[in-house]
C-alpha cells in the first residue's frame, strides 16, 4: 500500500509541468501582457512578467487588498506618480561587495531615490485612504540625507558637480587656466611659424598640442616630432615653448582626476550601511 502510495505522488518535474497547464488555463501569461501594458517603464515590466500566483492564503489577500487601493485610486483620478527609473540592484550588489560605482550609477540611484521620494510624499498626503500602499511602498526617511548629498554632488545631467568638493572646484579652475594659458601660447606660436605650416591651427596628439608643420621647411619650430601625415608632407610638432604648459595641464587634470575619485570613494563610503534600505526603495 505504501509503496503503490509513493508511486503514484507526482514528482518535481509533473507539478512544474501542472503548474504550466495551470498558469495557461487561468490564461495568466495574457493577463500578464495586459497589465504590463499599463507600466511605466521597463523595470517594473520585467518584475511584473515575473510575478506567479501564490499558494499562500494571507500573501495573496494582501496583494489584492494592495490593487483594491490601487484601483481606488485610480477611480479618484489620483493615479500613483510614474518614474522611469533603472535597475540598480546590480549597482547596489556591488557597492555591498565593496566595489566603487561609477558616476552613472549613482546617478541612477539618485535618480531612484528621487521617485522613492516623490512617492512617499504622494502617500503621505493619503494615508487615511491608501494604509496598506504607504507601509509597501514608502522609503525609508533615512535615505533623505543621502539623496540630499547625492543632489549636491552630482549634476541633472550626471556628472560630478563642483560642489561636491572645494578642492575639485579648485582643481577644475586650475585645468581652465593651463588651458588658456596654453591657447595664448599655441596662438603665439601660429603665428611666429605661419610660414611654415601647412595651416594655420593647432590639434591634440598623445596628450600634447602640436602644429602642421611642412616637412620641407627650414624654420620649422624645435620641439617634440609626435607624427607625420600618410603622405609624409605634414609633420605633427609640439612646438618647446608648449612643453611646459603642456605638463602643468596634465598635472591639473590629473588632479581633478583624483578629487573626482575620492568624492566617489566618500559617496560609496556613505551609501553602503544603506544598502537595505536601497533595496526597498527600489523594489
Amino acid at each position: 500500500m505504501g509503496e503503490s502510495e509513493a508511486s503514484s505522488a507526482p514528482d518535481a518535474a509533473e507539478v512544474e509541468a501542472l503548474d504550466r497547464e495551470a498558469l495557461v488555463e487561468l490564461e495568466w501569461p495574457a493577463l500578464l501582457d495586459l497589465v504590463a501594458s499599463f507600466c511605466s517603464n521597463a523595470v517594473a515590466t520585467e518584475r511584473l512578467r515575473q510575478l506567479l500566483p501564490t499558494p499562500d492564503l494571507d500573501l495573496a489577500r494582501q496583494r489584492m487588498a494592495l490593487s483594491a487601493e490601487s484601483i481606488r485610486l485610480l477611480e479618484a483620478d489620483v493615479p500613483l506618480p510614474k518614474n522611469d527609473v533603472h535597475d540598480v540592484a546590480p549597482a547596489l550588489d556591488d557597492l555591498e561587495s565593496g566595489r566603487l560605482l561609477g558616476v552613472d550609477q549613482l546617478g541612477e540611484i539618485k535618480q531612484c531615490l528621487e521617485a522613492a521620494q516623490e512617492l512617499r510624499r504622494f502617500l503621505t498626503k493619503l494615508d487615511a485612504d491608501v494604509p496598506l500602499l504607504r507601509a509597501q511602498l514608502t522609503a525609508s526617511p533615512l535615505l533623505t540625507p543621502a539623496l540630499e548629498t547625492l543632489r549636491r554632488c552630482l549634476t541633472p545631467d550626471g556628472e560630478i558637480s563642483d560642489a561636491a568638493s572645494k578642492d575639485l572646484a579648485a582643481a577644475r579652475r586650475s585645468v581652465l587656466d593651463q588651458r588658456r594659458s596654453l591657447r595664448r601660447i599655441l596662438d603665439k606660436c601660429l603665428n611666429r611659424y605661419a610660414k611654415a605650416l601647412q595651416a594655420s591651427y593647432f590639434a591634440e596628439r598623445d596628450g600634447r598640442f602640436v602644429l602642421p608643420v611642412r616637412s620641407d621647411a627650414g624654420d620649422r619650430p624645435d620641439g617634440l616630432l609626435l607624427g607625420a601625415s600618410g603622405s609624409g608632407q605634414t609633420l605633427y610638432i609640439a612646438p618647446r615653448e608648449t612643453l611646459a604648459a603642456s605638463n602643468e595641464l596634465v598635472e591639473a587634470e590629473s588632479a581633478v582626476l583624483r578629487e573626482e575619485a575620492r568624492v566617489l570613494r566618500e559617496l560609496c563610503s556613505m551609501l553602503r550601511p544603506r544598502v537595505a534600505e536601497l533595496h526597498e526603495a527600489f523594489e
